[in-house]
């Protein structure tokens, strides 16, 4: 259930990739460095490739069997909190800021993402963070970072390769949690 809501919330969210002016949507008063800002963030991720998913239905992630334990380090850095909804699927994308990275893919799930700068990314944070990187000019390497806990210590992850909200490489969905630290 968890990964079909994300995969379709996500790829639909982050259709397009050029930029727009960095100040929409965001939070500014009259001085811009002292608008409020999200902290920067170090998320340190265990996840499974998801074997069993079945798209046909809501499955709980209970039901979920895994094949292997992979780890996956992201940056945050921080960012302008949010006052407007993000862009539309089909608006141009707001800019991204390069510092936003994979830091570590030991078992290169994330493939030639790791290597890439995202190219968008929607941080909602703590609500959900989603980003896209082009792997080619049909498939992206999209991660969903959801269900933070309350204390913004811990958070669920998922990462899959897409074409769209409907079609995605079933033998690279990845689901996990991830250990966060805020600076």
């Amino acid at each position: 259930m968890i990964i079909k809501a994300m995969i379709v919330a996500s790829v639909l969210t982050l259709a397009a990739a050029v930029g727009l002016p960095m100040e929409r949507g965001f939070a500014h008063g009259q001085d811009d460095a002292r608008a409020a800002r999200l902290p920067p963030r170090m998320l340190r991720c265990r996840l499974g490739r998801v074997v069993n998913f079945d798209p046909s239905r809501d499955q709980p992630v209970a039901e979920y069997l895994y094949d292997g334990q992979h780890r996956l380090t992201l940056f945050l850095p921080d960012a302008p909190i949010r006052t407007t909804p993000p862009p539309d699927a089909t608006a141009v994308p707001e800019p991204v800021d390069a510092r936003t990275r994979i830091v570590a893919d030991p078992d290169g799930i994330a493939g030639e993402a790791a290597s890439r700068p995202f190219q968008r990314v929607v941080d909602l944070w703590p609500s959900r963070v989603e980003m896209m990187t082009p792997l080619n000019e049909v498939v992206a390497n999209v991660i969903v970072v959801a269900q933070v806990s309350p204390d913004q210590a811990e958070t669920t992850i998922f990462m899959a390769r897409a074409n769209d909200a409907t079609t995605y490489d079933m033998q690279h969905l990845y689901f996990g949690r991830c250990r966060v630290a805020q600076s």
